[in-house]
């Protein structure tokens, strides 16, 4: 009679553990899937702005075919300058910077 008893007592609190247990593990399912669904969500809008990233840099190659000679003149140029605003002294900036001005004005 005592060990029925000792087994009604393990089956009772055997069934109170498995139902707090699926309980629980409900509520991690749940959330679970809250967070998938937001991590979907996540990697759909980066793929839309990755696809946006590739359009913009075909359109800035594009540009840069079409435009890329005036873009490298100015920029050698304003390298160039630079470069040699640090090797010259400051009087010869000036002189420089007015050979410089020249050489734009006979280009346009």
């Amino acid at each position: 009679m005592d060990t029925l008893i000792h087994a009604d007592i393990f089956f009772f609190i055997t069934a109170i553990a498995v139902v707090v247990l699926s309980i629980g593990a409900g509520i991690v399912i749940y959330y679970l899937v809250r967070i998938l669904r937001r991590v979907d969500e996540i990697s759909e809008k980066v793929r839309a702005e990755s696809d946006e990233i590739v359009r913009d840099v075909k359109d800035f190659r594009a540009t840069m075919r079409s435009e890329g000679i005036k873009v490298k003149t100015v920029l050698d140029m304003f390298l160039g300058f630079v470069k040699k605003a640090k090797n010259i002294k400051p009087k010869k900036v000036s002189a420089k910077l007015a050979k410089i001005k020249s050489e734009l004005i006979k280009e346009e």
